[in-house]
């Protein structure tokens, strides 16, 4: 086929829709041949531009129509693959592509290893980290048409001026490109950039040796190299024609020659000067024009005819709104038209919730509209799941081209769980979230199931027991014991769930250590193994498990083939590398009429509203990852694509979307991450058209009042007031603290008997630290005689068997070792002085005006002249003598009350003194020290011994006659002077009161 003088291209303008300017276009050029379409050949960048043009040709057949011969080719965007029919046949010379996971895997050898031997140990997740990017590198490199070899020479050149970590990077780079180009030529492979560069020459070739057919370029605007001559191929081909998507015609001739690429590496521009040119949307166009060797004035209009064809007064608007920061001063004297897009408004709102709420609501609206396409284009992925969700409400399953990762999957995502269980050597917070998990059921059905995982929820709250599946058997066994025979039968329960675990469904990772590496191949099949048994291999259903499978098999095998090892903590973050690569898109089941797009994705498509959303600095455009191969100069000086290339590209695919018939902008002030900042084309936009912008304040208006509610009942002090039977409690000790304190606490936990639970696998609390020091010295009293000696060895096993926090063993321990040995050596002088040591942890009760009074107290001391001490341990500051004088410290008065009457089995004799033995600091910078909270020795302050126990009594009768006796309501307030915890602020709504009250107040 011989060539033409002059090319035929042909460009379609942001105003009208690509496909179905370019299907017009098309069927009234070959209507009246007898074949019709069906000749023809046409090539599209990427599968759903291929969709998009069969839409539009159905729109433009009234009756039927021959389709032509679609090609996708690929976009370049690495992973794409060359159409199978660019691919010449024939041509067997050219080697096979490198397959992309294997290549991966061979990389992340590479540079283990080179880190290795640099005493850089990095982790294999760490390591396929890099090799993904590594391979990113690897492509663009190939795309450029750039070797390693100039590379390496530019680095040399450069490399007084790099920072020493970029030298360190690119002696990294040069090891394992060349070791990866001699296992290339080793196996006779090609990585798949360089593959397809041979196949676009080739191709370009049978193209200018092509005897019948037409053959059409339509919407490829890539500028490699490999690219433009096979578009410059079409250009001059007999019946060919390249049509390019969005070349500004209308931008003036001085701009566009300010948009000249460098000739050459050695003519590569300044920071500043690169910048101002790579930032444009036309950019990337220029570039291919050139390397094409094509003028733009050679380029013409696309047939303007059919219902694609606007006004172009709306493209030459776009085009002004981009022009560059220098040139920007053309705005002022543009005529009122060109500084006016009526097809465009803005909605600006609160929250990224409220736009998504509001993107919804318009899609709703537009499918009122027989035949309406809606697209909601957004590179914010966050954005996108919360539109698709709101769709949801109107049983909408929008078309979102990104799909899910498998990840995010519901097979994925369990796998992943067990992965994490098995880091965590079985934390209770991933062993629970993974028994959670939907697919997850045993053999029971699945309400079944879930009340048995709760009850082994509530076994594994609080401070977690060791590492390994022993740890969570000690837990259990140990919140049974505690909880006596209230639960048994509960108990019996989680005893026979977890025995099932352990014997059969968790089997497979029992053996298995965070402490050592094993074969990739080994904890992948350990994985599987489990997830099958879980799910009664349900995981492996369905089109994400099938994906899941297949994504497995693979990784299996080639583990298996680079005999990797791994370390069972390190699996979750490399799964999540892997999934994140695999994306999950239902065949079936979406609205025809509406997509959720990101930019990629976006391009050549047109809806009959356009709602371009998340118009975020940091979202469009997106914040780019720098390459942390090449230095920034190199890239620049290699022409690779950079952080303003990519904007550039961003604002073309605005500029685009800006020509639909109907486009909505939207954006949020405030996001998950905090306050936000419009996009600079938004900015830019705004800027430009000022007042004459749309402002779209209907919609949002009523988005925000779709889901409005009452306004919120303004509730005054709680004060709750049971019947006289409810009020017929046993009282402990710390609850008549709690009672006088706190009322409405006292009845939320006495009377409605509510109790706060720990978190899974929560960090020791204070209170936590409380519990365990007092069962310490409970047993080194009972069971080793308060012998001095035996403290600190009981205390190395506290610190060994119960605590699993290395940074609260590093802090607590110090501390609480220092404490307890004052609390040793002190019981040892008292002991001298004839004190003794009667009892610890030591219950009592007594009937007291027809009630229950009981206590515990953690210790009693009798003195050489038969008195009775009460001590009460406290792991920081006691409560002041003013709290005790108050009344809202009255445990150890409660205590004394209890000993006195005989309360406690076996202890007879009068109260002598009452004493707080605190492990918290002392004034000689130690840890512990005595306190009696009474009017003693050298303090101004406090009840006098002998108004001790009297005062107690008058505060207990005070208590019972008011509350338990009496009908007072247990009020909510705010005690500054009660030393207890409270934990139920929430239950009484305090924000909710305590605040207007004191406003009232003031």
């Amino acid at each position: 086929m011989a060539d033409r003088a002059q090319p035929s291209i042909y460009t379609i303008l942001p105003h009208r829709g690509f496909a179905d300017a370019l299907a017009t276009g098309l069927v009234n050029r070959y209507k009246n041949r007898a074949d019709g379409l069906a000749s023809v050949t046409l090539l599209l960048p990427n599968q759903r531009a291929r969709r998009s043009m069969m839409d539009a040709f159905v729109r433009q057949s009234d009756s039927g129509l021959l389709l032509p011969k679609m090609v996708a080719i690929g976009d370049m965007e690495l992973g794409e693959s060359v159409g199978a029919a660019l691919d010449p046949v024939g041509q067997d010379d050219i080697p096979a592509a490198m397959d992309p996971l294997h290549r991966q895997f061979v990389l992340a050898g590479l540079i283990r290893d080179y880190q290795g031997r640099e005493k850089r140990e990095i982790s294999l997740a760490e390591s396929f980290r890099l090799a993904r990017q590594f391979a990113v590198m690897l492509d663009q490199l190939a795309v450029e048409e750039h070797d390693f070899a100039a590379l390496s020479v530019m680095a040399e050149d450069q490399r007084a001026e790099l920072a020493t970590h970029w030298q360190v990077t690119l002696d990294l780079v040069n090891h394992v490109a060349q070791q990866w180009q001699d296992y290339l030529t080793q196996l006779q492979r090609l990585d798949a950039a360089s593959r397809r560069n041979l196949l676009f020459a080739q191709a370009a070739e049978s193209i200018r040796n092509r005897t019948s057919g037409d053959i059409i370029a339509a919407g490829i605007a890539t500028p490699a190299p490999a690219v433009a001559r096979l578009l410059r191929a079409v250009a001059f081909a007999d019946g060919g024609s390249v049509i390019l998507p969005g070349l500004d015609l209308n931008l003036d001739e001085d701009i566009w020659q300010d948009l000249m690429p460098p000739k050459s590496d050695d003519d590569a521009l300044d920071d500043n000067e690169a910048a101002h040119q790579i930032n444009h949307p036309q950019y990337h166009m220029r570039l291919l024009l050139e390397r094409m060797s094509i003028r733009r004035d050679e380029v013409r209009n696309w047939h303007r005819s059919g219902e694609a064809a606007s006004a172009p007064v709306i493209s030459r608007t776009i085009s002004n709104i981009f022009l560059p920061a220098r040139h920007s001063g053309r705005w002022r004297d543009l005529e009122s038209a060109e500084r006016r897009l009526p097809n465009v408004r803005l909605i600006e709102c609160d929250t990224i919730g409220e736009e998504a709420q509001t993107i919804a609501l318009l899609v709703r609206q537009a499918l009122e509209t027989p035949e309406k396409r809606v697209a909601v284009v957004t590179p914010d992925r966050v954005l996108a799941r919360r539109v698709a969700k709101h769709l949801a409400r109107w049983d909408i399953v929008a078309d979102d081209s990104a799909g899910r990762p498998l990840g995010e999957t519901p097979p994925g995502s369990l796998f992943l769980s067990i992965a994490e269980c098995l880091a965590s050597s079985f934390s209770p917070v991933a062993l629970l979230d993974m028994l959670k998990h939907p697919l997850v059921t045993g053999e029971d059905l699945r309400g079944e199931w879930l009340t048995k995982v709760r009850a082994l929820d509530l076994a594994l709250r609080g401070p977690r027991n060791g590492l390994g599946l022993e740890a969570i058997t000690r837990q259990i066994n140990r919140h049974f014991a505690d909880r006596g025979q209230q639960d048994s039968k509960k108990g019996e329960t989680v005893a026979a769930l977890w025995e099932q675990l352990q014997s059969s469904d968790l089997a497979p990772l029992s053996a298995l250590s965070t402490a050592s590496d094993y074969p990739l191949t080994l904890l992948l099949a350990a994985a599987r193994d489990c997830a099958d048994r879980l799910t009664q291999s349900a995981i492996w259903q369905g089109q994400a498990g099938r994906a899941l499978a297949d994504a497995l098999s693979a990784l299996e095998g080639e583990a298996e083939q680079a005999s990797l090892t791994c370390a069972a903590d390190d699996m979750p973050l490399l799964l999540r590398g892997f999934f994140s690569e695999s994306a999950i898109r239902p065949g079936y089941g979406q609205h025809p009429r509406v997509a959720i797009l990101g930019l990629l994705e976006a391009r050549l498509q047109r809806a009959d509203l356009m709602i371009c959303a998340g118009l975020n600095a940091g979202k469009w455009p997106q914040q780019t990852q720098p390459d942390p191969f090449i230095p920034p100069v190199l890239r620049r000086k290699l022409n690779m694509p950079t952080a303003e290339y990519s904007n550039g590209l961003s604002a073309h695919d605005l500029a685009a979307a800006l020509g639909a018939p109907e486009c909505v902008l939207t954006r949020s002030a405030r996001d998950g991450e905090g306050i936000t900042i419009a996009s600079p084309f938004l900015r830019r936009l705004q800027a430009m058209l000022g007042d004459r912008l749309q402002r779209d304040t209907e919609t949002l208006a009523i988005a925000r009042n779709l889901d409005r509610q009452l306004p919120p009942v303004r509730i005054g002090t709680p004060a709750p007031a049971p019947s006289a039977e409810r009020r017929q409690v046993t009282l402990a000790a710390t609850d008549l603290d709690r009672l006088r304190g706190a009322p409405f606490a006292f009845y939320a936990g006495k009377i409605l008997r509510l109790r706060s639970i720990d978190a899974p696998d929560a960090r020791p609390t204070a209170a936590w630290r409380g519990i365990a020091v007092h069962a310490i010295l409970e047993d080194w009293v009972k069971l080793d005689n308060s012998d001095p000696a035996l403290l600190s060895k009981r205390l190395d096993r506290f610190w060994q068997e119960q605590i699993d926090f290395p940074i609260l063993r590093a802090v607590w321990r110090p501390r609480i070792d220092a404490a307890m040995q004052w609390i040793a050596d002190e019981t040892e002088r008292l002991r001298a002085e004839g004190r003794t040591v009667l009892a610890a942890e030591a219950t009592g009760r007594i009937d007291y005006h027809d009630i229950t009074l009981k206590g515990t107290a953690d210790r009693i001391d009798r003195t050489a002249d038969n008195g009775l001490i009460i001590i009460d341990y406290k792991t920081g500051q006691p409560p002041t003598a003013r709290q005790v004088e108050t009344g809202y410290a009255m445990q150890l008065g409660v205590l004394s009350l209890i000993a006195e009457c005989g309360g406690f089995e076996g202890i007879t004799g009068r109260i002598e003194s009452v004493e707080y033995w605190s492990l918290a600091r002392n004034k000689a910078d130690g840890f512990g020290y005595r306190d009696q909270p009474l009017k003693v020795g050298k303090k101004r302050s406090g009840l006098a011994p002998d108004e001790f126990m009297p005062e107690m009594v008058r505060y207990i009768d005070d208590a019972l006659d008011r509350w338990i006796f009496g009908d007072e309501p247990f009020t909510a307030e705010v005690n500054p002077d009660y030393p207890g915890f409270n934990d139920y602020d929430d239950l009484s709504r305090l924000d909710e009161w305590y605040s207007r009250g004191r406003e009232s107040s003031a």
